[in-house]
């Protein structure tokens, strides 16, 4: 059964050849380290070859009083919670706080089961087998139960499994059925459910799971806060390896529920991972504004992992004692256009800016080491290019500027005095709407900005607080362009259907009555986009998955929802500084290792 783990016939999305490729120096020295080569002094890039990340388990202490430092730069401490339906407020520390059916690597492109120990897809059922040793802290078992409240909760959110399954129930205590039509394409539905947290304990969430009609700005505005301290909220029953104990103005402490921990005169119940695999008390995680901050903690020892930060090849050279673990992204800034604006809703407006910028001069200024070039754009990640479309029938848009003007004039468009394009008196102008502290994105938006300008298209980057974008201005259709990912992220960008899915269909920031976020028309060209998706989620024909990948690639060459400008790596940290790790490709390359490597015994404090 757990065969299917595996893309298996589907393809191999991403070979271990595809993975240099698109990681360049920086993820060919970390597959070096994995398969023999030597540890550098510092850490960086390779590990020592054997498996064993710096030092060995054989040689660490059966347990330290150690706690794991990490940070976040969303939210001050005080405003953390743990509702994973809320963004506000949650943070990278859920992966800890709650089990995971399985998870995914990148590289071996496996499933590694978790909370589940077995999955198997027949024609028409899917079965998820759980544990029957998960525990929650509070001592109630975890079931097959828990997890259905979890997909209940989750219909109620619109989660995309829902729009590919029929139904689903715990048929006993550690068994889960998940039904879908007759040629409903399995991967999907497998892809699509193995990433879930068991999160919904019905100790804490049984108000909603028992509802015929929960309302969802309810289920959003539920916020548990965890244990300790003087919170007088919700206490968070956690499932996974740790549970709050301590929460201050400038940090929360995490501690392993290790046997015999008690918490505020509480007795935790024991996880049955922790004392055998997890040889350190616990985490502590803090606050830092943004990537510099992040630097100079990394830098100055004040931290001894980072879940995600960008940092450029320069500056990684300065750290000592950290080892760099870059995993595929499948997720980048593109520009995203409003397709209900005058000038940019115009299909050869788009196409002359996609002309003129220069998408590998973004990737040069961010670093060719932490980014992929898009050669063509075509809706998809460039590590499925060649597997899955034939990139020959699509435009690169490398014409420069002088195709870009014969576009707008043929739109007509003219130069004012200024040297500005303009249409019918109007300027082609737009406030570029980008996420403030995400530097690298920042860096390649300010490169498209220096070709647009240099070209006569008259826009300038705003740097915006994420949430009021997402929150905010793009569910109002308050935007002209915005510095936005061009591709899903995560697993789902290293498959097309997400990806188109997520182009053509995507309301993530959008309010259920409006159109997909960039506005973009369900028919376009004559192609109903949405009847395409549907037709790829209920075949399980691979050469008609490729048809309609083909399709929906030229369309989204042509139409251009959005300019994409980079493909990045996701940069994961681990400090040598104390701390010893796996760096076996099949353990490490998984989001996010400070938090799955401990559950494997794979990541352990050294003194």
């Amino acid at each position: 059964m757990v065969d299917s783990q595996s893309h298996g016939g589907y393809s191999e999305i991403v070979s271990r050849r595809k993975f240099v490729e698109l990681t360049g120096i920086a993820g060919a020295a970390a597959l070096a380290g994995c398969s023999g080569g030597e540890t550098d002094d510092n850490g960086n890039g390779a590990g020592n070859g054997n498996g064993n990340g710096m030092g060995s388990r054989e040689d660490a202490p059966d347990f330290s009083e150690a706690r794991l430092r990490t940070a976040n730069s969303f939210f001050d401490p005080e405003d953390i919670q743990y509702n994973n339906h809320l963004w506000d407020g949650t943070t990278h520390i859920n992966n800890s706080l709650f089990p995971e059916l399985a998870k995914w690597n990148y590289i071996t492109q496996e499933w590694t089961p978790h909370a589940a120990v077995d999955w198997d897809a027949g024609p028409e059922t899917f079965t998820v087998e759980l544990r029957d040793d998960l525990v929650w802290s509070d001592g109630e078992p975890i079931t097959a139960d828990d997890l259905e409240d979890r997909l209940r909760i989750g219909e109620e959110m619109g989660e995309e499994l829902h729009d590919f399954i029929d139904d689903y129930e715990a048929v006993d205590d550690t068994t889960l059925e998940v039904r879908y039509s007759e040629g409903t394409n399995p991967f999907i539905v497998e892809q699509s459910l193995l990433h879930h947290h068991i999160d919904t304990p019905r100790q804490m969430w049984g108000e909603f799971v028992d509802m015929d009609d929960p309302d969802i700005g309810n289920i959003q505005s539920f916020t548990p806060r965890g244990l300790g301290g003087d919170d007088d909220v919700d206490d968070v029953i956690a499932g996974g390896t740790v549970v709050q104990d301590e929460r201050g103005a400038q940090n929360i402490s995490y501690r392993v529920r290790h046997s015999g921990v008690e918490i505020d005169g509480r007795e935790i119940e024991p996880h049955p991972d922790a004392d055998e695999n997890i040889n350190f008390a616990g985490y502590e995680m803090g606050y830092r504004s943004g990537n510099t901050e992040y630097h100079q903690s990394m830098m100055s020892g004040e931290l001894d992992a980072m879940h995600s930060v960008f940092v450029p090849p320069e500056t990684v050279d300065q750290f000592e004692h950290w080892h760099m673990i870059p995993t595929p992204m499948g997720f980048g800034p593109g520009l995203i256009f409003n397709h209900d604006d005058p000038h940019w809703g115009q299909r050869e407006v788009r196409q002359a800016v996609a002309h003129v910028v220069d998408r590998q001069r973004a990737v040069d200024a961010v670093g060719d080491t932490t980014q992929a070039h898009i050669e063509t754009p075509s809706g998809i990640s460039t590590s499925l290019v060649d597997e899955w479309i034939d990139a020959n029938e699509l435009d690169t848009y490398t014409g420069g500027e002088d195709v870009a003007a014969d576009l707008l004039q043929d739109a007509g468009y003219e130069r004012n005095d200024d040297d500005v394009w303009e249409l019918d008196g109007e300027p082609l102008e737009a406030d570029i709407l980008a996420p403030a502290g995400w530097t690298d994105w920042i860096t390649a938006a300010d490169s498209a900005v220096d070709d647009l300008t240099g070209f006569g298209i008259d826009v300038s980057l705003s740097p915006t607080p994420r949430p009021e974008v997402t929150g905010e201005r793009l569910p109002a259709g308050d935007f002209e362009i915005v510095v936005e990912g061009w591709i899903p992220g995560g697993m789902n960008g290293f498959w097309p259907y997400f990806s188109l899915d997520h182009v053509f269909r995507n309301t993530d920031f959008a309010e259920p009555e409006n159109r997909p976020w960039n506005n973009l028309p369900q028919e376009i060209d004559g192609i109903d986009t949405h009847e395409r998706l549907d037709a790829f989620a209920a075949t399980q024909d691979e050469d008609e998955m490729r048809e309609i990948a083909q399709e929906l690639a030229e369309l989204y060459n042509e139409v251009l929802p959005a300019v994409p400008l980079t493909e990045g790596l996701e940069q994961s940290f681990l400090s040598t500084d104390g701390w010893g790790f796996s760096t076996d490709e099949g353990d490490v390359h998984n989001q996010w290792p400070l938090h799955w490597l401990p559950k494997q015994g794979n990541l352990w404090a050294t003194e």
